[in-house]
């Protein structure tokens, strides 16, 4: 008796010290979702297929919180928008429908054309400090969102 007891405590010690060796080289959450999307991001510019660039006057309003475990917070000018965000590879996508206000932001707004673009996420990439989403028509440019305690 004693000794399968002896024998399940030296079995339960070696899992412990191997399991961190074991999940050392993991860079994504519980769901999969690689830890270098997780974070809040701010759109900086839309990039048509065309060439033509639209930079975002105030980044702030227009920003992607990626949480771990697949929820997301969306910033569109005056509307909030929550869902859920899909990976798989460099292929990202956002539930339909995602639940959003429908406020009248003041003229002038991307809140339309951000969310739009938004729905026709198929793809992602992070190049220098920058999260490219693809989608039908272009790309989003965002960055990190400064940090609000340094």
């Amino acid at each position: 008796m004693k000794s399968k007891l002896w024998r399940r405590l030296g079995i339960t010690v070696a899992v412990l010290l191997i399991f961190p060796f074991l999940t050392a080289g993991c860079d994504s959450d519980s769901s999969g979702t690689p830890a270098e999307i997780i974070a809040l991001w701010q759109l900086q510019e839309f990039i048509l297929d065309d060439g033509t660039t639209t930079p975002v006057d105030d980044p702030a309003k227009y920003t992607i919180d990626f949480r771990p475990g697949g929820d997301v917070s969306i910033q569109a000018d005056c509307n909030r928008c929550s869902g859920r965000y899909f990976v798989d590879g460099s292929s990202l996508a956002f539930s339909p429908p995602m639940a959003c206000t429908i406020a009248a932001c003041l003229p002038g707004s991307f809140d339309g054309q951000f969310q739009v673009a938004l729905s026709t996420v198929s793809s992602y990439e992070i190049t220098d400090r920058s999260l490219f989403l693809h989608y039908a028509g272009g790309e989003l440019r965002l960055t990190p969102a400064p940090a609000l305690f340094q």
